[in-house]
């Protein structure tokens, strides 16, 4: 049964990754936004300016069956795209990400709607609810867009190695740095992994 979770939680994230990348092609504005993105890239490469895409998968939220309830998959999904300039130094940086559930009943069958798009938290915006809880009263990408900020400027070296904390066991690693103190409360583990992977496949 491990197993069986496992791999639906690794082929949840692969569908939701397909679901958060796709839509633009085939479209007239898809394709103009394709034309602007290569006359970018093309002027980025003349500034030595390199641009990479990253991303980390966690399966740790899914669930076996127990007596009462069926087993959980999900696989929560953190992408980051950044671009580096010739020193190193980050010169932009965002993240998302979609936490992709699939539900079962105690005889093993799905209950959740498989034909439902996934939004990621971006999409859901301030619907997501964290602000209330977060304590400083912050959505989830108003806390993104704050860490994102920090960064600019700073090496992927200098960012992987910030000081952190370990809030309690669903929030292992919550920035410990002066200037983020007040802006950013969630877990940034998956996020600087996520930045490594954009860093070392930048092109």
């Amino acid at each position: 049964m491990k197993q069986v979770l496992a791999l639906l939680a690794a082929l949840a994230a692969a569908a939701c990754l397909t679901a958060c990348t796709a839509g633009t092609n085939g479209s007239s504005s898809g394709a103009a936004a394709g034309q602007s993105s290569a006359a970018q890239s093309s002027q980025q490469a003349a500034d030595g300016i390199k641009t990479g895409l990253g991303s980390v998968i966690s399966l740790k939220k899914s669930a076996g069956a127990t007596a009462e309830t069926g087993p959980a998959a999900q696989a929560d999904v953190t992408m980051c795209a950044a671009s580096f300039d010739s020193s190193g130094k980050i010169v932009s940086v965002q993240f998302d990400m979609a936490q992709c559930r699939v539900a079962f009943d105690k005889e093993g069958a799905v209950t959740t709607d498989l034909a439902a798009g996934v939004r990621t938290k971006r999409q859901i915006g301030d619907d997501y609810g964290m602000k209330a809880a977060s304590g400083i009263q912050k959505e989830w990408y108003e806390q993104a867009d704050a860490l994102q900020h920090w960064m600019v400027g700073k090496t992927v070296e200098q960012v992987t190695g910030m000081k952190t904390v370990e809030k309690d066991e669903a929030h292992p690693k919550v920035p410990d740095e002066q200037d983020l103190k007040s802006s950013v409360t969630i877990s940034v583990g998956d996020f600087l992994e996520a930045l490594q992977d954009a860093y070392n496949n930048a092109r």
